[in-house]
């Protein structure tokens, strides 16, 4: 073994060390190990971490893998997670599902979804979800494993974030079945605009992404995106799944508020039976008392006071 995979080892060491729970790290490529090397990995007696390739791979992911280490341990809490190298990029694989993953934040998300649950609600029937802000993919693939969502229809305005969340779903295409992805965004009415782009923060893009709120990001470009109604996007899954639960999943940066003023107006409220949201950056109570006003049983995450926090609107009964 020589110094550079030495080293990769003695960093894998740490980061399994890191982990409270323990992850599995396995680093694949096609070349055949020599026998001594499979021995001297078998002896290296790394906890849950499994190699079958050259380490040498895995080492330019060291500053993500850092970085998302508390997000890795506290995902592995719940799921065996493998992370794996393949033609130089970085894969996990958790719950059934695999992503790419090209920043720490798509390892938060992937807690926050899977791990916390965040979305672990259920009605009665046949359910049809519509995810506004479909990011990298990670919500809708979580919605598509559910038995009582029939299909899910995706919406993500910024084409490089559309283009990572197509790969995670050809990389499950059994879920991908079951999921429409739409490269553009909804609001309340048709509109293209300019804004900028950071690709390391994709969760955190959205039409209203040019804020005092986001100081901590760094744009690097200027994405052109497209903006659609949100009513007519309700109307058209209604009219294609005329007697199904309509489940409306919203986390879009800031634009919830011309969604919901949306709904409102055109009357498609009507046809939704629950909301998922993330609010941000304003007061939410706009959003709730709008939601009471038409029959909604409201349950709220995070200070009213905050930068962000949770809106879940039901009619009937939910079950978590």
């Amino acid at each position: 073994m020589n110094k550079t995979q030495l080293k990769v080892l003695r960093f894998a060491k740490k980061i399994t060390n890191l982990a409270l729970n323990p992850f599995h790290l396995e680093i694949k490529s096609n070349r055949m190990l020599s026998t001594e090397e499979r021995m001297n990995r078998l002896t290296d007696n790394l906890p849950m971490c499994v190699f079958e390739d050259c380490p040498m791979s895995f080492y330019p992911w060291s500053d993500l893998l850092e970085k998302s280490i508390i997000w890795l341990r506290r995902l592995s809490g719940i799921y065996q997670v493998c992370l794996s190298v393949e033609n130089a990029d970085l894969f996990a694989k958790f719950d059934g599902i695999k992503i790419k993953l090209e920043s720490w934040e798509e390892v938060l998300i992937a807690y926050e979804i899977f791990g916390l649950g965040e979305y672990n609600f259920f009605i009665k029937g046949e359910n049809i979800v519509m995810d506004f802000g479909m990011n990298v993919g990670l919500a809708s693939l979580y919605f598509s494993k559910m038995e009582s969502v029939k299909m899910v229809y995706a919406y993500e305005p910024f084409l490089p974030t559309f283009q990572s969340a197509l790969i995670n779903l050809k990389l499950n295409p059994e879920l991908a079945l079951k999921v429409v992805p739409n490269n553009f965004g909804v609001g309340s009415d048709n509109q293209i605009i300019e804004t900028q782009y950071d690709p390391n923060r994709k969760g955190c893009m959205g039409n209203f992404s040019i804020n005092n709120f986001n100081t901590d990001i760094a744009y690097d470009r200027v994405e052109r995106i497209e903006i659609r109604p949100a009513s007519e996007q309700v109307f058209a899954v209604r009219k294609a799944h005329p007697s199904e639960n309509i489940i409306v999943k919203i986390d879009i940066e800031g634009g919830e508020y011309d969604v919901v003023g949306n709904f409102f107006d055109s009357g498609c409220i009507n046809e939704i039976s629950s909301i998922l949201m993330e609010w941000h950056y304003k007061d939410p109570s706009y959003l709730i008392e709008k939601l009471m006003q038409t029959g909604f049983a409201i349950y709220t995450q995070g200070s009213h006071s905050g930068d962000c926090g949770k809106i879940y609107a039901f009619r009937g009964i939910c079950y978590r």
